[in-house]
């Protein structure tokens, strides 16, 4: 585990003194050669928000399971592992949507139990397969996308929750690979991506920060922007997955922030807090596994 990572998260936690936190997606990577040592790299993570009992949940990137080939823990394995945790509020995914760990949290008032604010979590899968109808991916991203049904579910539980609440209740969509609409709001266009385009974006929907890499979204565009646009109650939605990309902007009235971004949209930077951004690595001994008992 990289020691700056762990004081990164320290530092953020200390500061904003957050009610919930998500980890959205990369929570580990490749080169554990073993299962203890992928619980170790999951328990070292989770540790900040543990040791300050906060309220936490994860969803899943295309490197989660980097490990898995050589230790056999797969996501599953390590949905149980999380939700292990006392603070920890991850859910299986429903029977029948692609994924492990897609859900969605209600966040009910202080008063009584009628919710005003709601969580989408949704796994948005690792890779492309090697082909479909006996196609490859040459030349396409091969990363991977939203399935429908995890559209439909979204939409289903989205008219659900309306329902039971009496009204549109106002939420934020967590997912690991970008929806291809980051990339059109960049350039505020499908097809040019000139500098001019971009500062026409900049005015149009409001982008601030940065973009330092091409967006890496899935080869096909799952159609959940526009379920979102459709059912009216996402107002954000927030990815990881580009790793140097800080930017937020308002797309058609529905946030879609990249990289570090929180739901307050402001940027949270390791040089910011003095960490030690020397190009090295910093590794530290793994903290005392936990002894498997959930404590809730």
């Amino acid at each position: 585990m990289e020691r700056r990572t762990i004081e990164l998260m320290e530092k953020v936690l200390d500061s904003e003194q957050p009610d919930l936190v998500v980890h959205n997606g990369d929570n580990i990577t490749g080169g554990c050669a073993n299962a203890t040592e992928m619980r170790q790299a999951m328990n070292n993570v989770v540790q900040p928000m543990e040791q300050r009992q906060i309220p936490w949940v994860v969803t899943y990137g295309n490197h989660d399971e980097d490990s898995t080939p050589d230790t056999g823990m797969d996501e599953e394995d390590m949905l149980a592992f999380y939700r292990s945790y006392g603070h920890n509020l991850n859910q299986p995914s429903p029977r029948g949507v692609t994924g492990s760990g897609t859900m969605n949290l209600l966040i009910r008032g202080a008063r009584g139990q009628r919710p005003v604010f709601n969580l989408f979590l949704l796994d948005s899968g690792r890779y492309a397969p090697s082909t479909i109808a006996g196609q490859d991916f040459a030349g396409y991203p091969t990363w991977d996308w939203l399935r429908m049904n995890q559209v439909h579910w979204y939409t289903e539980t989205s008219e659900l929750v309306e329902k039971r609440a009496g009204q549109k209740v106002p939420a934020l969509m967590f997912i690991h690979i970008p929806l291809w609409e980051y990339r059109f709001m960049w350039f505020a266009s499908v097809d040019s991506r000139t500098a001019a385009d971009h500062e026409r974006a900049v005015a149009k929907h409001g982008i601030i920060g940065e973009r330092n890499e091409d967006e890496c979204p899935g080869p096909f565009n799952c159609g959940m922007f526009s379920a979102i646009l459709d059912r009216g109650d996402v107002r954000g939605v927030f990815c990881g997955h580009d790793h140097v990309n800080t930017y937020v902007g308002d797309y058609y009235g529905v946030l879609l922030g990249a990289g570090d971004v929180d739901i307050e949209t402001h940027l949270v930077f390791a040089g910011d807090l003095g960490i030690d951004l020397t190009a090295n690595d910093q590794s530290i001994d793994p903290l005392p596994l936990p002894d498997g008992r959930r404590r809730k």
